[in-house]
Order: structure tokens, then sequence, then C-alpha cells
């Protein structure tokens, strides 16, 4: 897999990415269909999975937010 060409924030970078993962995407998808899978429905499992794991992370985050959040109190409150 191609490594990304700066750590962060350069304008093609999502594309770069796409670019990246195409290859076992495909294989993916191959290995779906001879499974027995439809494309439509492997394609739909993929985004399914996908859209989960960015709720995963936006919860992870809103998590670590709050814990911030509470050790900050909790500091602020110590005499």
């Amino acid at each position: 897999m191609n490594k990304t060409r700066r750590p962060t924030g350069y304008a093609d970078r999502h594309l770069d990415c796409q670019f990246a993962l195409e290859d076992r995407f495909l294989e993916i998808m191959d290995d779906a269909e001879r499974s027995g899978w439809s494309p439509r429905d492997a394609a739909m499992a993929i985004v399914d999975l996908a859209d989960n794991y960015v709720l995963k992370l936006l919860a992870n985050d809103e998590t670590d937010r709050q814990i911030r959040e509470a050790m900050d109190r909790a500091r602020a409150a110590k005499p």
C-alpha cells in the first residue's frame, strides 16, 4: 500500500488514500463475489462497516473529550 505523502492536511489526501486502498478494496469485492455475495451486497456491507467505524471514532473522541473535561474540573476543584 502506498504511504501518505504527508502526515496531515494536503489538498489531495482523501484521493490519495482512495488510490492507496483501491487494490485491497477490489480484492475484497472479488473475494465476496467468489463467496456468493453480489457486488451490491458487498459494497453496501462495506459502506455500513465504514459508517459504523466512523461512528465509533466519533464516540471515542467524545468520550476522550468528556474525560479531559472531568479531569480539568477535578484539578480545578483541588484546594
